[in-house]
């Protein structure tokens, strides 16, 4: 299959993940979930916002789906040393046994979607359109990492680490 490309852009931080929110609300609304964005504001950085966006969508809707209305889904954005930015999306929602999560990474599992999707859900695609798989190797051609922690019954946090993605304040465009 084909290679996924990726075309940077110097993107405001807080513009991309609020879009990210904005298509993401309406489902959490619906539900009844809590859905709180923590992102620092004028943070630049260098990635391709159609794939991120993808990837956030995409892993907030997981987040959402296995939460119990009430439940509280929260998506934090910090900068760290090597101008490496982290975003994680945490949710209080089922959780996802060890073997669960071995399965939702390893891109192979989709060799029997039928059986993965009926015993799990989680991060398989079924309803928002694109795996965890397929996000972990679109955060992977950023040169950087998609980590899955998860206890069953507490919830499940994924972090996605972007070294190198944050713009120095003076490279941004400063024409604000």
């Amino acid at each position: 299959h084909q290679r996924m490309e990726i075309r940077r852009a110097d993107v405001e931080l807080d513009a991309l993940l609020e879009e990210a929110g904005d298509a993401l609300l309406p489902a959490a609304r619906e539900k009844g979930i809590r859905f709180v964005m923590n992102v620092p504001g004028g943070t630049r950085v260098s990635l391709d916002p159609i794939r991120m966006w993808q990837v956030l969508v995409n892993i907030g809707s997981n987040a959402i789906n296995f939460s119990d209305p009430g439940g509280l889904v929260s998506v934090q954005a910090e900068e760290r040393p090597g101008r490496t930015l982290v975003i994680s999306v945490q949710d209080e929602g089922v959780g996802i046994s060890p073997e669960g999560l071995a399965r939702v990474i390893d891109p192979m599992a989709h060799a029997k979607p039928r059986e993965l999707t009926q015993q799990h859900g989680y991060g398989t695609g079924n309803g928002t359109g694109l795996g965890l798989a397929v996000s972990r190797e679109m955060v992977e051609l950023h040169g950087g990492s998609l980590r899955i922690e998860s206890d069953v019954g507490l919830g499940t946090t994924v972090t996605l680490s972007l070294p190198g993605a944050l713009l120095d304040r003076q490279e941004a465009g400063t024409d604000d």
